[in-house]
């Protein structure tokens, strides 16, 4: 995978990067997960959720006989030293659940069933308890150096910025699963390399391959196959709305109007994707399917700069090269924002730094990003929205927002659609994301690697390498 250099990290309670995420899925897992098509929550660590009437108490009942690498049962300790580690505003899941949890009255009711209560209704909490953040780690565990979790992989080994080595977890709780007996990730400072190991046989897999090479393995690859997956996620531009000329709605209308989605998607992804409407998770429950396409308009985007005063403007744009297609989705938005009369310069950054908030992350007031994974419209929001989400590029805050946010997440039925129409609503017109598009989950393999399937989640069947196996 394309790595993030010396920010990579084992702790789940921070990530920076998706080769981060990936190492941590194979050695935690979380309370629950989602099917295949992310219709519905499944059971992992946690076999049922039962809320009260009132959805602000849910009853945690654990699956049995799960232990951890080091031999320790998992219990319900593990679970509350975890929640209390969410509550923490200085961990990532804060702000998707954690800043939810009533902490004075959580507590377990026996050994396996632990009552999580929530200062809100929150109707729906499956979709943060399967976030990347949201996954389980033991008791009294703090500097995740060497961690035992319960998932399918042991970590024997963990460079940042390099490599990392697991084993099989013979007692994992998935009978039968692994099937492999050592996983290898190795980290690459940019795509090309990543993808010369590949065909090169160095590797097995590379998620996330550039769409040029992706579009030459299903053409003419004798070694390599491809899974190509639909998906909920937006690769995206994004306008800091604290920051000029972007805290100006005008200007962030206009630069939303300057956008050829459909030549984008067809020059960029080379056909693997379909175009976006800046709102995130087309496809997922509470989606506004109602809000109109967004299309180019040119002369409307120019009105747009000169009321705000800022005809003949120039943008610096951020990118790099970690993700494929962002240095050429920015160029080609660079060219075609010289028919409003605006000028953008294409900064590439070290990928290092790009993904660092101590460095470049969220400092950028133009940049450019993808909101995968995408669990529900409630986790992604959270991330993206609210003033502490640590997702939150465009820097987003309103009160209004949070008001309306934090009802949704705790109502049904049309209650619940209207309230999440009215969050979309706003930002498709008012906030600071270009989602011009999504692009399918790409994932290039040798033909003797079997057992991943498609999965709305994330790349490489959202990550299960215990699904995996090589033959013949």
């Amino acid at each position: 995978m394309v790595g993030g250099g010396q920010v990579e990290t084992l702790n789940v309670n921070h990530y920076t990067s998706d080769i981060s995420i990936v190492r941590q899925r194979q050695l935690f897992d979380s309370l629950v997960g989602f099917n295949p098509d992310m219709t519905a929550p499944v059971p992992a660590l946690a076999e049922e959720l039962t809320p009260d009437p009132e959805f602000r108490v849910w009853t945690v009942r654990l699956r049995q006989g799960v232990t951890f690498h080091n031999g320790k049962d998992l219990t319900a300790d593990d679970v509350l030293y975890t929640i209390r580690g969410w509550a923490d505003p200085g961990n990532d899941a804060f702000s998707q659940i954690g800043k939810f949890v009533d902490l004075p009255r959580l507590r377990k009711r026996d050994s396996h069933t632990v009552e999580l209560p929530f200062t809100i209704p929150f109707a729906e909490p499956h979709g943060a308890l399967a976030s990347p953040p949201c996954m389980v780690y033991q008791d009294g565990e703090k500097d995740f150096t060497k961690p035992a979790g319960t998932g399918p992989f042991k970590l024997t080994a963990f460079t940042p910025g390099q490599s990392s080595t697991m084993v099989r977890n013979e007692n994992y709780w998935a009978q039968g699963k692994p099937y492999v007996d050592e996983l290898r990730i190795l980290s690459f400072s940019d795509a090309t390399a990543a993808f010369n190991a590949l065909q090169g046989g160095q590797t097995d897999l590379m998620p996330a391959v550039p769409f040029l090479q992706a579009r030459a393995i299903k053409q003419r690859s004798a070694r390599l196959k491809l899974m190509v997956t639909k998906q909920p996620a937006s690769t995206i531009f994004t306008m800091a709305v604290d920051r000029p000329p972007f805290d100006d709605v005008r200007v962030r209308q206009a630069m939303r109007l300057i956008v050829d989605r459909q030549a984008l998607v067809d020059t960029v992804f080379f056909g693997f994707g379909e175009i976006g409407n800046d709102l995130p998770g087309p496809g997922l429950p509470h989606y506004d399917t109602s809000v109109p396409q967004r299309t180019r308009d040119i002369e409307r985007a120019k009105a747009l700069l000169k009321e705000a005063g800022k005809e003949n403007l120039t943008v610096t744009l951020h990118t790099n090269t970690a993700s494929p297609g962002f240095v050429e989705s920015a160029q080609l938005l660079a060219e075609q924002a010289k028919a409003a009369g605006v000028t953008i310069l294409v900064k590439q950054e070290n990928p290092s730094a790009y993904h660092d908030p101590s460095q470049l992350y969220r400092k950028m007031p133009f940049f450019q990003e993808m909101n995968a994974p995408i669990s529900s419209l409630a986790s992604i929001c959270m991330l993206d929205l609210t003033r502490d989400g640590p997702a939150n590029g465009t820097h987003w805050y309103n009160p209004g927002t949070d008001a309306m946010l934090y009802e949704a997440i705790g109502s049904t039925g049309a209650r619940a659609q209207e309230l999440w129409n009215q969050i979309q609503r706003q930002q498709h017109a008012e906030g600071g994301y270009i989602m011009w598009g999504q692009p399918d989950f790409l994932d290039a393999m040798a033909k003797n690697v079997h057992g991943l399937s498609p999965d709305k989640f994330a790349n490489a069947g959202n990550w299960a390498f215990k699904d995996a196996w090589l033959a013949t």
